[in-house]
């Protein structure tokens, strides 16, 4: 396949794609996982990775948070303590096992060693899954202000807007480029629809007539084409709305949530992470259902 692609210093780009269209596939090949059966990879001089994993577990569950990243960073404690306040780990939180930490603790803990080691081209595996508002903030603002090179794999227009100067669309073995955030990237793709629409509108020739199966005529064959494009396209809409509806949920959770780690409820917060986990996990599933649909236009 004609996977092609080039990133250059400073770049932030978004990886998107259907599920097992090759993302994270791409991810392994890029960091050595797996061997390339045909083509190859070209590094500038001096890069130095850093990968943000989607899924990855500590090698030190019994360690506390602040003892963890101590060690991880080699730093003193009043320093450690100080970058992790930046990402929300106060008071009695840096003294919590790191096999008790939720997903989106544990994504924050991975952050802060991933930017405090300063690679300068950062992988990044759908960084913004189990974040809460605030974590959303830090990552997006340390990813403003880092001056090397970003490629993530998300399906977070929000964020995607936030930062995307280019995105990768993953589909066939084939990348896509399109310049701009997921509203430009969205635009195009309407756009692109539309064109197809009317060029498939146009009379048939004489020969193409000729090519109809018996009964179909060159009218019906556009009235058909139209009416399955008008399907998608309220296909499309209605995903929209339901995505709407479900980012709404989340940010209404995450208020909840921000409201409530100031108190100490700790069994409730923890029923609000779980709560926010599954309608992270459908809002997932709209995006994947939100881009096929984008394929079929």
């Amino acid at each position: 396949d004609a996977v092609d692609g080039a990133l250059a210093y400073g770049d932030k780009v978004m990886l998107i794609g259907k599920n097992g269209s090759g993302k994270s596939t791409l991810f392994k090949l890029i960091l050595g996982e797996e061997a390339v059966d045909e083509g190859r990879f070209e590094w500038g001089a001096r890069v130095d990775i850093g990968y943000l994993a989607q899924q990855e577990y500590p090698d030190a569950p019994k360690k506390t948070v602040l003892d963890y990243f101590r060690s991880e960073a080699g730093l003193e404690e009043g320093e450690a303590r100080g970058i992790l306040a930046k990402y929300l780990f106060y008071g009695p939180d840096v003294f919590k096992s790191v096999n008790l930490l939720s997903g989106g603790e544990w994504t924050r803990l991975r952050l802060a060693l991933l930017v405090l080691r300063k690679p300068n081209l950062l992988l990044l595996d759908e960084p913004t899954n189990h974040l809460d508002i605030a974590s959303r903030e830090a990552l997006e603002e340390a990813l403003e202000t880092f001056p090397g090179t970003v490629l993530a794999i998300s399906h977070d227009r929000y964020f995607i807007n936030r930062l995307a100067g280019r995105i990768w669309e993953l589909d066939n073995g084939r990348i896509t480029v399109y310049l701009g955030s997921f509203d430009e990237y969205q635009e195009k793709r309407k756009q692109r629809g539309s064109s197809g629409e009317n060029a498939m509108a146009q009379p048939a020739s004489p020969a193409a007539v000729k090519a109809k199966p018996v009964g179909t005529t060159a009218s019906q064959g556009r009235t058909n084409g139209r009416g399955k494009a008008a399907d998608r396209s309220r296909e499309r809409d209605t995903l929209e709305r339901s995505i709407i509806q479900a980012e709404e949920r989340l940010a209404a959770l995450d208020a909840a949530m921000q409201e409530q780690e100031a108190g100490t409820d700790a069994r409730s917060l923890s029923e609000r992470w779980a709560e926010r986990e599954a309608v992270q996990e459908e809002l997932d599933r709209l995006y994947e259902q939100w881009l096929a649909a984008g394929e079929e236009e």
